[in-house]
């Protein structure tokens, strides 16, 4: 069973941030400061006043991004 939750509508997955956290293997107050600072780092989108989650694709691809510029320095 999945420890994370997560939600699914349509094809899109979202993240929450737990979840997120393991996926970046980061705290959550980086990912909050990242959201904060950081443009390039994926917007949390408000799914209700007490959920808030990650679009799973624009997580990966911001990830894969950062793979690819490990290689460009």
């Amino acid at each position: 069973m999945n420890a994370f939750k997560s939600t699914t509508i349509g094809t899109k997955r979202y993240m929450r941030l737990p979840e997120v956290c393991t996926t970046t293997g980061t705290s959550s107050t980086t990912i909050w400061r990242w959201v904060k600072n950081n443009p390039g780092f994926p917007q949390p989108i408000k799914l209700s006043a007490a959920v808030t989650a990650w679009d799973e694709a624009e997580l990966v691809e911001w990830l894969e991004c950062k793979k690819a510029e490990r290689g460009q320095t």
